[in-house]
């Protein structure tokens, strides 16, 4: 995973930064966030902190209780993210003059470009299609029509190809960084909405999607079932999520369904709004955050039922 020099030598401060920061404060718990957009939305400061900003800035007694080494990169898919030749990790385990650095948890937020990117297209059927507009009329709930248009064994091997590297990231990607012990919180997603929207960035000056609903568009899926189908979608992933959890040590899933609630807490399609959707998952991540490092949590970090969760039917992972 190739990279420029001045993002190696941004990566090099920042971990410069919090071995300043850990030495005036030993006791703040360690953390190294990589991953996607999630944690670098917004990429203007004057729009607010990013999400990882904000946990940063979190306040416990009178005290910041986590010291955050950042390097998550805009559109890096989960493939990326865990491959072993994983860069940014590498970088951010380092030796100082003192030693090498160390990290108590890897906060993950992954795999959300890879299924809401340019990857939705190849999961959607057209309705248009004879053998779905069959399965379509028969149908008669909101989850049998999204299993309808989509192509729920492309996903299935797709998800099964995530949860493989999940499993294989402590072997292959932390071990080899001294990071054999650290504590993996990884997070699913929430229900995005194809409003539409796209992310005007550096003042409007470049404007990134909107992705979703040009997918839906162009597989000519009606709007009724846009939501149940990214419902679905969302769904298998948190689900993914959660068996992997299951199945491993010192990993915790967080569950962040039903957290943001309606356009206003969506920047665009598919980033958290600054002042509104951020905070909300910040409080969230904070909580799960401070449950681990107390070592109160279980493998999975829920907070509240998803009601009628949707499945698009695949085997265990």
């Amino acid at each position: 995973m190739p990279k420029n020099t001045a993002t190696l030598v941004s990566i090099r401060r920042k971990v410069q930064g919090f071995v300043r920061a850990q030495r005036r404060n030993p006791d703040r718990y360690r953390i190294l966030a990589e991953g996607d957009s999630w944690f670098t939305t917004p990429v203007e400061g004057w729009k607010g902190p990013t999400l990882v900003e904000s946990l940063k800035r979190h306040s416990e007694g009178g005290k910041r209780p986590f010291n955050i080494v950042m390097v998550a990169n805009p559109t890096t898919e989960l493939r990326t993210t865990l491959d072993p030749n994983n860069i940014d990790i590498a970088l951010a385990v380092l030796d100082d003059w003192i030693g090498r650095q160390t990290y108590d948890m890897v906060l993950l937020s992954s795999g959300g470009n890879d299924v809401l990117g340019t990857e939705i297209r190849s999961l959607l059927k057209d309705p248009r299609d004879a053998q779905v507009g069959r399965c379509l009329d028969a149908a008669t709930t909101p989850e049998q029509k999204a299993r309808c248009v989509v192509n729920c064994a492309a996903y299935c091997q797709l998800l099964v190809g995530f949860a493989a590297r999940i499993r294989a990231f402590r072997h292959d990607v932390l071990r080899p960084n001294g990071l054999g012990r650290a504590r993996i919180l990884m997070h699913g997603y929430d229900y995005p909405i194809a409003s539409g929207r796209d992310m005007p960035v550096f003042g409007g000056l470049i404007r990134v999607g909107p992705w979703l609903l040009p997918a839906f568009d162009e597989q000519h899926i009606p709007q009724p079932l846009h939501a149940p189908v990214l419902k679905l979608l969302i769904d298998e992933f948190n689900r993914m999520l959660r068996d992997v959890a299951l199945s491993q040590n010192l990993f915790h899933y967080v569950d962040l369904r039903n957290t943001l609630n309606g356009e206003q807490d969506w920047a665009d399609e598919i980033h958290p709004h600054s002042d509104t959707g951020i905070p909300k998952l910040s409080v969230r991540l904070q909580m799960a955050i401070k449950a681990v490092r107390d070592k109160k949590a279980g493998s999975v970090i829920e907070f509240g039922q998803v009601a009628d969760e949707y499945t698009c039917g695949c085997d265990a992972f």
